[in-house]
C-alpha cells in the first residue's frame, strides 16, 4: 500500500506544480516538486526496507533448502561484472578555463 501512495505522490507533484500563480502563491506552485518527489522516494525506500525485513524474518522462521542457487550466483556475477565496467561518459581531460564567468 505504501508504494501505491508513493506512486500517487510522485504523480501529484508535477500536476500540482503546473498550476498558475495566484494571490496566495504569487511565484506559482513549482516548489511543490521539491516536496512530493522526496516524499515518494522515501515511501518507496521505507516499503522496500519493511518488506525486506519481513521476508528475512519469514525465511528464518520457516527455513527451507536453497533452490536454484546457480541462478543466484549467475545474477550476482553479472552484477559484479556490470559494476566493474567504467562509466560510458568520457570526461574532458583538460577543463575549459577560457570561458568567462556569467555576470549574475
Amino acid at each position: 500500500m505504501t508504494v501505491a501512495k508513493a506512486f500517487a505522490a510522485a504523480l501529484t507533484g508535477p500536476r500540482r506544480a503546473r498550476r498558475r500563480p495566484d494571490a496566495r502563491h504569487p511565484f506559482g506552485y513549482s516548489a511543490e516538486l521539491f516536496y512530493w518527489s522526496p516524499l515518494a522516494a522515501l515511501g518507496i525506500l521505507v516499503a522496500g526496507g519493511v518488506l525486506s525485513v519481513w521476508e528475512g524474518i519469514q525465511r528464518l522462521l520457516h527455513a527451507s533448502e536453497v533452490q536454484a542457487s546457480l541462478v543466484g550466483f549467475a545474477v550476482l556475477g553479472l552484477g559484479c561484472l556490470l559494476a566493474a565496467q567504467p562509466s560510458p561518459r568520457r570526461a574532458s581531460p583538460v577543463p575549459n578555463w577560457s570561458r568567462k564567468p556569467r555576470p549574475y
